[in-house]
């Protein structure tokens, strides 16, 4: 998709029809960027939806001991999977 392709669609979301006059790459980029994260950023979906997330998250919390160190043992068996 080219980016004026891209601006058009954005443009229909947003319901504005002013044109893009930036021909900065980097500038359009960010601009992008930031559009994009602040559409997909969790605090805008529907509280319901928010809620099931917290839910859903805390419910599958699980310990993990993978903080400790290796053994020989596991270290020789990685090791050998790597030959």
């Amino acid at each position: 998709m080219n980016t004026n392709r891209l601006w058009s669609e954005i443009r229909k979301l947003k319901g504005s029809t002013k044109p893009v006059t930036t021909r900065n790459p980097k500038e359009e980029a960010d601009t992008l960027a930031k559009h994009f994260a602040t559409r997909a950023a969790s605090h805008t979906l529907p509280l319901r939806i928010q809620q099931e997330f917290r839910d859903r998250h805390e419910a599958i919390q699980i310990e993990s001991n993978t903080d400790r160190p290796l053994s020989m043992y596991e270290l020789n068996n990685a090791l050998k999977l790597l030959k």
